[in-house]
This record gives C-alpha cells, sequence and structure tokens, in this order.
C-alpha cells in the first residue's frame, strides 16, 4: 500500500491538505507536514522518519513543494538508500488525486514518475484565443 508525504514550506502541506478533503474527503494514506517558519530541519527531519515507519504502507512517496528546498532535502535524504520511497517536487494538486488511485504495484520512483508526468500534461495557461485559419481569412475580407 502507498503511502504518500506531502511536506512544503510554511502551511504548504496543511493547503493540500484542506483541497483534498473538500475535492475527495479524508484519506487515510496521505500525511502532511508543514515547515513552518521557526521549525528546526532536525524537527522536520523527525516528523518525516516518523511516517517512513509507519509499517502499514510498503511504499513512501514524497510530494514536495520546492526541489532544492529543506523539505525536499530530507525527504531525498532519507530515501536516498530506500528502494521503498521516492520524491516528487513542483508537482500538482491533479497529479496527487489521480496518484491516489494508482497502481499499488508499481515501484515508488514509477509513482514518483507518473505524478512528475501527470502534473506536466495538466499544466495549462488561459490567454489571448489565437484565430484560426478560417477566422484569419474572413477579416480579411477574402
Amino acid at each position: 500500500m502507498i503511502k504518500f508525504i506531502v511536506t512544503g514550506h510554511g502551511h504548504f502541506a496543511s493547503g493540500i491538505q484542506s483541497t483534498i478533503k473538500l475535492l475527495v474527503g479524508i484519506q487515510e494514506n496521505i500525511a502532511y507536514i508543514d515547515f513552518p517558519e521557526g521549525e528546526s530541519n532536525e524537527n522536520l527531519r523527525e516528523k518525516l522518519e516518523a511516517e517512513l515507519k509507519d509499517n502499514r504502507y510498503d511504499t513512501y512517496l514524497f510530494f514536495c513543494d520546492l526541489a532544492g528546498g529543506t523539505p525536499y532535502k530530507e525527504a531525498a535524504t532519507l530515501s536516498a538508500n530506500r528502494k521503498d520511497a521516492a520524491v516528487t517536487a513542483g508537482c500538482n494538486v491533479g497529479a496527487l488525486l489521480e496518484s491516489i488511485f494508482v497502481n499499488e504495484e508499481n515501484p515508488a520512483i514509477e509513482i514518483a514518475r507518473q505524478i512528475v508526468e501527470l502534473s506536466r500534461k495538466a499544466a495549462t495557461y488561459f490567454g489571448e484565443k489565437k484565430a484560426t485559419a478560417a477566422e484569419s481569412t474572413e477579416a480579411e475580407g477574402i
């Protein structure tokens, strides 16, 4: 079974928790670890380590806010020599939601790859509409 560990600067994790709860309810296999201002790296590491000791799970996936930040570095350090754990950063809520229901037989690193790919595919923007070829010729009076 997969355990997702959401962590990030400030109240990133509790913000994600609020969103997940609103959209799909409480998910027992997701832990949320904030890293508020003034908290030490050691305290964060202890909280993350405690989640990895939850023996109800056989796969652990960290979902971090930023690559290179303290939560990411702590998660990466704890996961470095474990085949049952992987770390993602910069991914979106949609990818996390889809990943909650992934094939649990996949290795942690494969689930991490899937989350990153889902985030890339879901990233979009809203901007000025580009005219189609038909609209362009109509505007020109042809």
